[in-house]
């Protein structure tokens, strides 16, 4: 069984954090340390939050080896996406052709790797990447079309000349 002790600071902190920090996972863990400080037990415990007891000893460990503190760390990165294995010859291709949606980006994506992904996930990789959304817009009948063709050819973003309106992902 174990036994932690706090003083009335560290609950006081506790209380706050369970509250207050923008991580769901870590107010959970200060509302497990809180129950155990005031004497329930780890199973009891456990039931409340649907999770198991050994799951609830895993965060009184992490409490003893480093204090509050320690139990702020999120230690789960997540997986990386396959598309970075392939981010090169992607980043080739919108290069000389950039996708005027999301819709196109995923698509060409999905002819390019033969990997699949939604509109979030692609909108996510591509701003991994690099790449931002720029809107066009029509030309007002007064602009001077000498300096709008001009900066169509010297823009970093060679998809400007293509698209009358609309939009267009280029890489700032």
């Amino acid at each position: 069984m174990i036994r932690i002790e706090m003083s009335s600071e560290e609950l006081d902190i506790l209380r706050y954090e369970k509250y207050h920090y923008p991580h769901p996972l870590v107010q959970r863990k200060c509302d497990v340390l809180l129950l155990k400080a005031h004497g329930l037990p780890t199973s009891d415990i456990a039931k409340i939050f649907a999770i198991t007891p050994n799951t609830v000893r895993n965060y009184l460990y992490e409490y003893l080896d480093g204090g509050i503190d320690n139990l702020k760390k999120i230690k789960y990165k997540g997986q990386p996406t396959t598309l970075l294995n392939h981010k090169n010859s992607i980043e080739d291709d919108f290069r000389m052709n950039p996708p005027a949606s999301v819709v196109e980006a995923a698509d060409r994506i999905e002819k390019l790797t033969e990997i699949k992904r939604g509109l979030t996930q692609t909108r996510q990789f591509m701003k991994r990447i690099g790449l931002k959304f720029r809107k066009t817009a029509p030309i007002p009948a007064k602009a001077d079309a000498e300096v709008q063709e001009d900066f169509k050819k010297n823009s970093s973003c060679p998809g400007l000349s293509k698209l009358p309106r609309g939009g267009v992902w280029c890489f700032s």
